[in-house]
Order: C-alpha cells, then structure tokens, then sequence
C-alpha cells in the first residue's frame, strides 16, 4: 500500500506577497499556513499566506457569505488545486485520502 501524503505538508508551497486575510504585506510576518475549505461539503485542503495576527486568529479569508459567492468557490477550488499540484497528487487523491481521513475519525 502506498503511503498517503500529509495534506497540511506545506514545504513545497510558496509564500505568497501579502497575507490572504487582511492583505498585510510585512514579508518578515508571513508563512504559509494550511486550511480546511468547506463549505455544505468539503472541497479538499488549502494552502494560503497569512500574517502572524491571522494566523494566531486562526483568520480564515473566505467568510459565510463569501462562501456562497460562485467566485470565491471558484478562488478555493483553484487553491485546493494549487496546493494538490503542491503535494505532487491529484483533487481526486486528495479528496479520496479525506474521505478515509473523515470515516477514520466516524467510527472512533
């Protein structure tokens, strides 16, 4: 069997000009961090640029009501995407490893 990526590696992933959330651009204050993209179902693992306060937030830059915007679903997509291609698989690997991951964490 071959051995599942960690979805929140994050070393191959390029930290981006200013943070995603506030738009902060402190290049000494930013890192690549990795985030959860739901909305009413899962759309996999992104990987964005935030700032040390977003981060210690916990800041997400998608809000509830930009999650029911057609044009941030795209956004996430396209950075679910981004950080797949990161990782070296596909959407379908990685939304194939959170479906093990999630009924993993059912049945405990």
């Amino acid at each position: 069997m071959t051995a599942q990526p960690d979805l929140n590696d994050r070393n191959n992933c390029p930290t981006g000009t200013c943070c995603k959330n506030c738009r902060t651009a402190h290049q000494a204050d930013l890192a690549v961090y990795t985030a959860d993209a739901y909305t009413s179902t899962a759309i996999g693992v992104m990987c964005l640029t935030l700032c040390a306060t977003c981060a210690a937030d916990e800041g997400n830059p998608f809000n509830e009501d930009e999650l029911s915007n057609n044009e941030a679903l795209a956004e996430i997509d396209l950075a679910v995407d981004r950080h797949c291609a990161h990782l070296g698989i596909s959407p379908q690997q990685m939304a194939n490893q959170l479906k093990l991951l999630w009924a993993s964490e059912e049945s405990l």
